[in-house]
């Protein structure tokens, strides 16, 4: 046991906390790595080698971004909410199968804490969890469950266009403006974080202003992951 659980509480400003939340999941993460149950874990899951921790990180942000809990304070109702309603709005899928590794990923790290830190709710959470598996993957890839960030991406995977690109992203623009020509719109192709400005101003039109912010927030979060991918 190295890491610091609780060092992010000790943190009071919003973005300094989140700033220091990608180096807190990144070494929990190296140490989850070496244990019994992520090696169990890999051993039943070998396609998530390197990629492991990728949920524990979306847990992790999304506890600390959108319910304002930390690791050591998180309990089985803030995981049910992360991982039941913010996960299928925001986390978007490049394959719907990608969803099968959530929920095992998640209990091992829940077992680890168990284990290694003795988290008082990691019990519960995993009883939770393991009830959740048979239906999670249904409710990861139910549209209904969309939000609007993740609604585009999709719609424009689903087109065929793999949105992770700046390739794919730039054909499914052009099917855009190609089909907006035919009405006399300007065929112009943005850039890519036009592109989600201009959803912004769009959603803007019919949009309460809370839903408006979030929905500004979201874009933005999904063009700094888009732009990441195409760069990396």
């Amino acid at each position: 046991m190295s890491v610091n659980l609780h060092q992010l509480d000790q943190i009071q400003d919003y973005d300094q906390a989140i700033a220091a939340l990608e180096e807190f999941v990144e070494e929990l993460v190296i140490e989850f790595v070496a244990s019994i149950e992520a090696q169990t874990y890999l051993q039943a899951h070998p396609i998530m080698d390197e990629y492991v921790g990728s949920w524990i990180d979306h847990l992790l942000y999304f506890g600390y971004a959108y319910e304002s809990v930390t690791l050591p304070q998180m309990t089985m109702s803030n995981v049910k909410v992360i991982v039941t309603q913010i996960f299928p709005n925001k986390v978007s899928l490049l394959d719907p199968t990608e969803a099968d590794t959530a929920i095992p990923e998640l209990m091992a790290f829940w077992q680890f804490l168990k284990r290694e830190y003795q988290h008082p709710q990691a019990h519960k959470i995993i009883k939770f969890l393991k009830q959740l598996q048979p239906k999670f993957a249904r409710i990861m890839n139910d549209p209904s469950n969309f939000g609007i960030a993740k609604s585009f991406l999709m719609s424009g995977m689903a087109g065929g266009f793999d949105m992770t690109t700046e390739e794919g992203i730039t054909k499914f623009q052009q099917q855009q403006n190609s089909e907006l020509t035919t009405t006399n719109t300007s065929a112009n192709l943005p850039s890519i974080t036009g592109l989600f400005s201009d959803l912004a101003v769009a959603g803007g039109e019919i949009l309460s202003p809370a839903d408006q912010t979030e929905l500004e927030q979201m874009l933005q979060e999904l063009a700094t992951e888009v732009l990441g991918r195409v760069i990396n």
